[in-house]
């Protein structure tokens, strides 16, 4: 009965994952490497989101940076990472709390952060995703089964565009999602 039932949880995220993607792909404003203001991106991925952040009462309030323009901000970044990153984020934080989207210019490049308060991330899931696998299944705070391929696809789209993602726990706890883009 747990197998079926967590089976169910999984197919029901996937058809999520593929309705969010569809909502990302009607919205986009181009596609590769366009340019795009990180006031405009964040605003991209609240509206996508809207639907789920009002069911699970979260907020994704945005801090400092966001008037800063972003070289890689096409559809690769708004849909493939950031997405992912948020959609994880909204399936592991508490009901009624916030989700922060922040962005800082450093080390020739650009860092986007996203935290949450969630359980964070388990020891062996970040592992896991260090040495490119994907972590065990893990429910999130609403018995959603959450599979990590999200965060695998996430890391090797950073790649791609010459950045890097770093996966880790809050001291304070929670999640944190650090991306680092060059200009």
């Amino acid at each position: 009965r747990d197998v079926a039932s967590s089976t169910a949880a999984l197919l029901r995220r996937l058809r999520q994952f593929r309705a969010d993607s569809a909502r990302f792909a009607a919205t986009r404003q181009g596609a590769g490497l366009q340019p795009i203001s990180a006031a405009t991106l964040a605003e991209s991925l609240a509206d996508v989101f809207a639907e789920r952040l009002r069911e699970r009462q979260l907020t994704l309030q945005t801090g400092p940076g966001m008037e800063r323009n972003l070289r890689q901000g096409g559809s690769r970044l708004r849909d493939s990472i950031l997405g992912n990153l948020l959609s994880n984020s909204i399936k592991y934080a508490p009901s009624g709390s916030r989700l922060h989207l922040s962005i800082e210019a450093s080390d020739g490049g650009t860092w986007l952060r996203l935290d949450d308060a969630g359980p964070g991330f388990p020891a062996d899931a970040l592992q896991d995703l260090a040495a490119g696998i994907a972590p065990r299944p893990r429910p999130g705070s609403d018995g959603e089964l959450g599979s990590g391929f999200g965060l695998l696809l996430a890391q090797s789209y950073a790649r791609d565009l010459g950045g890097r993602l770093i996966l880790s726990n809050r001291v304070e706890g929670g999640a944190q999602a650090e991306l680092w883009l060059p200009d």
